[in-house]
């Protein structure tokens, strides 16, 4: 019970009335006479017992326009200490503790066990799904909170069983695929839940608000909107912090994607086997739970010390959105902290990133540059060079129309790359050279040097392809250890990965990955985009 409260049964052996009537006729010379702790207490007894009354005294109150009435209406109605928790306790369930010390190492090796039970999924997709739901806990004392975007090609791959096994682990888990954004930033304000959003491709359509709510819990310190409430309209923030969990199909909003980790599920083979979430037995998620929360209560304050170095294979914002889940691992001990390395780097290295289009045109302009062997070219030449290959996405940009030096223009300027007139030979035209990208390169394609072509096959493949086959694709990940077992069965007529010298992190080796070859497959834009019409892209 607040300490506003601790009176609360002397006020009711008073006379509400008497004591709202003096407050107010103090109003004129002092504005926080209803505003002390008697008067409020009286208040809140008359909105309880006699609305009619109470709604009299409040109007006397509004009139004098001496209090702030958003406040005054948070403070009156608000409702006793024991009945809120009743209240939360219809919505969550009270958290029960297990009753002794906890194994990290134990613990997340029995979630992730069980995790296998019911789920589907690469291996590392199971150990960042472990380490999410555990970090769930430690949601108060971490200062990054990723989202875990949960995604699978076509329908029927679990998407929905996964979210409603890690709603079984989390803390406070709370499914919904139906709130209007005003319910929403109240229920994160109000009860802190671990917030699972399903069909989020069809949610997001619908509730294009609902973006910039899940984009601001990303951060503990903007973890705030502000939204006008009350009669008054008075600018009001809402605390939107909390961990929260997508599910759909496809690509979700590149700011979303940006601030997540991706949990891909795959449909299961005619061998392969798991139980059904919807059988299964209540007391082992209770079991979980109760040990999930003891591990939390005994480590809370050990998290905050945990300081990580931020991997060199994974960009800033993956390192953001992985360190709450290594600060997990490294609170766990054994096997975890390297595994979830391992897992770090193949779910969001740079190397597979979802790169903005943006991003994919410098990608493909440095491909050019190098297998072109040139340092200068006209703008009509590269644009030629990018329309090239009919799978790729500027020989459909612009409606099928390709891509255009004036389009190409456009889209250069935002890295402030403007083409201006070059010569070369006896020629002279529009153009750019290769030194105007340079900086750009280095900031946002730093695992390909400018000097170095981009190699999207190994070398046992290479004769079977062309040079046009090399724009507009994607790197594929390499292949990397997990519990020192290579794959590299499944990677038959391809370069696999090789190691260098092992570097240190947190007083422990730490494997560097180093790829020989990248592996590509071909990517398509979902939407093509008219140079004549405005094109919103979704940048941070």
């Amino acid at each position: 019970m607040s300490n506003n409260d601790l009176y609360s049964n002397q006020w009711e052996a008073l006379d509400p009335e008497k004591i709202i009537q003096q407050a107010i006729t103090k109003l004129a010379d002092d504005a926080g006479a209803v505003l002390e702790n008697e008067v409020i207490e009286a208040f809140k007894i008359l909105y309880l017992d006699n609305p009619a009354c109470y709604n009299r005294y409040r109007q006397q109150v509004k009139e004098s326009k001496k209090v702030t009435m958003s406040l005054f209406d948070k403070l009156t109605t608000q409702k006793p200490d024991q009945q809120q928790e009743q209240n939360t306790n219809d919505i969550f369930p009270p958290i029960e503790i297990w009753d002794s010390p906890i194994n990290g190492e134990q613990l997340l090796n029995e979630i992730k066990d069980t995790l296998q039970q019911y789920v589907i999924a690469d291996h590392e997709t199971i150990i960042a799904c472990t380490l999410w739901a555990s970090y769930t806990w430690f949601i108060d004392y971490v200062n990054y909170a990723p989202i875990a975007n949960i995604t699978a090609p076509e329908k029927r791959c679990g998407k929905t069983k996964l979210l409603s096994t890690l709603k079984r682990l989390s803390y406070k888990g709370f499914i919904t695929s139906n709130i209007s954004s005003a319910s929403l930033f109240r229920l994160l304000e109000l009860y802190k839940p671990t917030l699972f959003i399903d069909e989020v491709d069809t949610f997001l359509s619908l509730h294009d608000d609902m973006r910039g709510i899940i984009n601001s819990g990303f951060t503990r310190e903007s973890a705030f909107i502000i939204r006008c409430v009350g009669e008054d309209l008075i600018p009001t923030p809402f605390n939107v912090w909390g961990a929260k969990a997508l599910c759909g199909i496809g690509k979700i909003a590149d700011t979303l994607q940006d601030r997540s980790i991706t949990l891909k599920l795959r449909r299961k083979t005619q061998g392969e086997t798991v139980k059904n979430i919807d059988k299964s037995d209540p007391e082992q998620w209770r079991v979980l739970r109760a040990k999930l929360a003891r591990f939390a209560q005994d480590n809370q304050l050990k998290i905050i010390n945990i300081q990580l170095e931020p991997l060199t294979q994974l960009n800033d914002r993956a390192n953001d959105c992985w360190e709450s889940l290594r600060q997990i691992a490294e609170l766990a001990g054994g096997h975890w902290p390297q595994t979830a390395i391992n897992s770090a780097i193949r779910i969001n290295g740079e190397q597979e990133e979802n790169d903005s289009i943006r991003t994919e045109l410098l990608r493909d302009i440095q491909t050019i540059l190098a297998m072109k062997s040139i340092d200068r070219i006209f703008s009509h030449e590269l644009a030629t060079y990018l329309n090239e290959d009919n799978e790729s996405n500027w020989f459909m940009w612009n409606k099928g129309r390709g891509m255009t030096p004036n389009s190409l223009s456009k889209q250069l300027k935002e890295f402030d790359i403007v083409s201006k007139t070059i010569r070369i030979g006896s020629n002279t035209a529009k153009g750019y050279i290769k030194d105007q990208f340079k900086d750009a390169f280095n900031r946002y394609l730093t695992l390909s040097p400018i000097d170095t072509p981009i190699q999207n096959v190994t070398p046992s493949q290479a004769k079977a392809n062309n040079e046009s086959s090399q724009i507009s694709k994607r790197n594929k990940s390499e292949m990397l250890p997990f519990e020192n077992e290579l794959k590299d069965k499944q990677y038959k007529g391809c370069d696999v990965v090789t190691f260098k010298n092992p570097v240190t992190m947190g007083g422990e080796s730490k494997k560097e990955l180093q790829p020989q070859q990248n592996n590509t497959n071909s990517h398509s834009i979902n939407e093509l985009m008219d140079d004549d019409e405005g094109v919103n892209f979704d940048l941070d």
